[in-house]
Formats: C-alpha cells, sequence, structure tokens
C-alpha cells in the first residue's frame, strides 16, 4: 500500500470519527428537491413504515420492491447486480433518502476483505459528505453508522444527466453518453458545461476531489432546476499528494 493513500484512509477516518463523538454528523436544513413521500404509491395506500422501497443497481437504475412503487421508480426491466455497494432508497420517519453500505462478497481476495474490514470506502466518502455539509449542489448526509457499514443522504428528486442528454435537446445517444458529455465539459461553451464546473470547482474549493466525473453522478432537480453532484465513492481528501494535479487537469 502506497503511503499516500494510508495517509488518505488515516485522514478520511479521523475526520469521521471526530465528526462522530461530537455528534456533527447529522444537518437540519431541509432541501428543495427531496421526493415527498406522500408521492410515493405504497405509502399513501398507508404503508408508512419505515422500510427499504426501491434497490438501485450498478448502472444507477431504480427497481421498487413494492409493486405499487414500480411505475414511479422502475426505469427498465433487468437489474444489473452491484460489485461492491448496496444503494437503496428507504424511507426513514417520513422522509426518503439513499442508503450505502458495503457489500461484501465471500470469495473476496484477501486485499479486498482487509479494505472491506478497514470500511475504506465508508470513510473516504463519510470524510468528503462531512466536508461538503451546506454547499449548494451536494446531498446532505443525514445518518452515519461505521459499525453498521453504513451512509444515509437526501435522495435527489431528478433525472441524471443521461436522461436529460439522451432524451432533452442535446439528442445524444444513450449509448454514446460518456464519451460525448467528456466532449461537452472539454467545450466549455454551454450553460450546462458552466453549471458543472462552478459545482465541482465548489467541492475542490472544500478539500474533495470527485474522481467519477460521469453524466450519471450529476442529478438536475425536479423541482428547481438545480444540478447536484452526487455519489463520493471515488474521491481525493486534500491535502493528500497527488491532489494538486486532478484539480490542474480539470481547469486545463
Amino acid at each position: 500500500m502506497k503511503l499516500w493513500t494510508a495517509t488518505l484512509y488515516l485522514l478520511a477516518r479521523w475526520e469521521v470519527l471526530k465528526a462522530c463523538l461530537s455528534q456533527q454528523t447529522a444537518e437540519e436544513n431541509v432541501c428543495g428537491d427531496l421526493l415527498p413521500a406522500s408521492l410515493i404509491p405504497s405509502v399513501a395506500m398507508g404503508n408508512c413504515r419505515d422500510r427499504v422501497l426501491a434497490d438501485i443497481d450498478q448502472d444507477g437504475f431504480i427497481f421498487a420492491l413494492d409493486e405499487l412503487d414500480a411505475r414511479l421508480f422502475n426505469s427498465r426491466q433487468t437489474m444489473v447486480p452491484r460489485r461492491h455497494h448496496r444503494v437503496q432508497i428507504v424511507l426513514t420517519k417520513g422522509f426518503v433518502r439513499i442508503r450505502k453500505s458495503v457489500l461484501r462478497k465471500a470469495n473476496a481476495s484477501v486485499f479486498a476483505r482487509l479494505r472491506d474490514f478497514a470500511q475504506w470506502e465508508l470513510y473516504l466518502e463519510a470524510a468528503a459528505l462531512l466536508r461538503l455539509r451546506g454547499l449548494d449542489g451536494v446531498p446532505s448526509i443525514r445518518r452515519l453508522d461505521p459499525r453498521q457499514g453504513m451512509i444515509e443522504t437526501d435522495y435527489i428528486w431528478g433525472p441524471d444527466l443521461r436522461q436529460i442528454f439522451s432524451e432533452g435537446r442535446y439528442k445524444i445517444n444513450y449509448k454514446a453518453v460518456s464519451s460525448q458529455f467528456s466532449a461537452l465539459l472539454a467545450k466549455r461553451d454551454n450553460k450546462l458545461s458552466h453549471q458543472i464546473a462552478d459545482l465541482l470547482t465548489s467541492v475542490m474549493a472544500r478539500g474533495v476531489i470527485h474522481r467519477d466525473i460521469d453524466a450519471a453522478n450529476f442529478i438536475r432537480g425536479r423541482c428547481s432546476g438545480k444540478l447536484y453532484l452526487v455519489d463520493f465513492n471515488l474521491i481525493y481528501l486534500r491535502p493528500v499528494p497527488g491532489w494538486r494535479s486532478h484539480v490542474r487537469d480539470f481547469a486545463s
């Protein structure tokens, strides 16, 4: 393991445990682009208990657990199994949230098991979300439980940029979204690319460098039309060696 990799993990773990001990892991602000629980058919029919509403597959598509909610959530038929995390939409105390937890596999390598035992991804993502608390355009962290390896954040209701590109005025072929999304960012000649650049710059200013700049990780709020950056599983935390090069690569 490289020294800077170990430093990144230790920095993240220290920040998260410090926040947990000081009980600073939850936010009080309310986002205007959350999915109201009253719009979920199964909830409207009277099932208001806390529960898992839907699973999110490896490609980011949603699959409802209750048939009543399929029309609201489901957008395709086949689920692609997740490789590293279990990601679900849950109902918690009347609020709709995203819950991410570690997905452990029995046939994993020794190194992978050590990463799971250390809760590597959990601490990195939690540290990033804690640094970004209150930042416009980033879902709020609502619950953190290192013992269970679980994070809950706001569920932003709206289409991601893959859907917008393939269905909207951009008319990008769905299969070519990734390459054409990169070309869109490189040009910096339209309002959307400037919105993305401004959001990433704000995130970097908090010492978080997002390493998975993909169309699927940007969501446009259904109510406000505001852009949100989600999924902080792959990140660097400043001042870990290497973060400056990521800032330069993005700014160039």
